[in-house]
């Protein structure tokens, strides 16, 4: 029989933001894509800072390690789509050992902006698919990829932040990843602050208040219960992490959207 990918819901995650994000440093297998719809954007992607800007967008490829940040608070109007390689399997090629030699794209089509402006209001997983499709096929033929020379993020990196990934809502500290990894906590430190230029805590945070804003524009629940259900040990904390990334309050993200 011949293998087969079987897409499902998760594969594919819309984020629409109206305050320039201070997301940390992190990284991912998803592609991801960053179009600004007016104002701009700060990002950092493989150590190389941009400022998107509105009619433009950003592409980063599996495992790139990448950083949102801002300058100063301020409104802005994007759409951050994310994707995972595997639901094209077969249309294009393998992106996990290439790179685009810039990846900013500054020419879009207006078909591709449509698009974009469809995803915002859809909900239909098919169509988010479709519209996922297009965008993506339109806008890979405007990069100029090379081969990698070297993997941004392997070995013990790559292994812990997939650890996190599965279980930010635990209590994950530097003691527990030692143990589970079998190596000082001291170098698993060192390897935050050098490979992904956070701390730890920032940036099993980052991973809770991500899913935190997934869940506060997708659920009713209470911003309580999602606060500890994302891992946060207090809603204070949430409030005060999710300010400092998304630029405004739990509340007001789901008032907003």
């Amino acid at each position: 029989m011949v293998p087969f990918y079987e897409i499902q819901r998760s594969d594919i995650k819309i984020i629409h933001n109206k305050r320039e994000l201070n997301y940390p440093t992190h990284v991912h297998e998803h592609m991801e894509i960053l179009y600004i719809f007016d104002l701009s954007q700060h990002i950092n992607i493989d150590g190389i800072d941009y400022e998107i800007n509105a009619g433009e967008a950003a592409i980063i490829f599996p495992n790139t390690i990448h950083t949102y940040y801002r300058e100063v608070y301020r409104d802005t109007d994007e759409i951050c789509l994310l994707f995972l390689p595997g639901i094209f399997k077969g249309l294009f090629q393998n992106f996990f050992d290439v790179q685009p030699e810039s990846p900013v794209i500054t020419d879009i089509d207006s078909s591709v902006k449509l698009a974009f402006k469809e995803l915002l209001s859809c909900t239909d997983f098919t169509e988010q698919v479709a519209w996922t499709m297009l965008i993506f096929s339109k806008l890979i033929k405007k990069l100029n990829l090379t081969h990698k020379q070297s993997i941004p993020v392997a070995g013990l990196t790559k292994k812990i932040t997939t650890y996190i990934s599965l279980n930010f809502k635990e209590n994950i500290t530097l003691d527990l990843l030692a143990k589970e990894f079998c190596v000082s906590k001291f170098y698993i430190s060192h390897t935050f602050s050098e490979k992904l230029k956070v701390s730890l805590s920032e940036y099993v945070s980052s991973i809770r208040a991500k899913y935190a804003a997934e869940q506060l524009l997708s659920t009713d629940d209470s911003i309580t219960n999602i606060a500890l259900n994302s891992g946060f040990s207090s809603q204070s904390t949430f409030n005060r992490t999710f300010l400092k990334i998304y630029g405004m309050s739990p509340r007001e993200y789901r008032n907003n959207f």
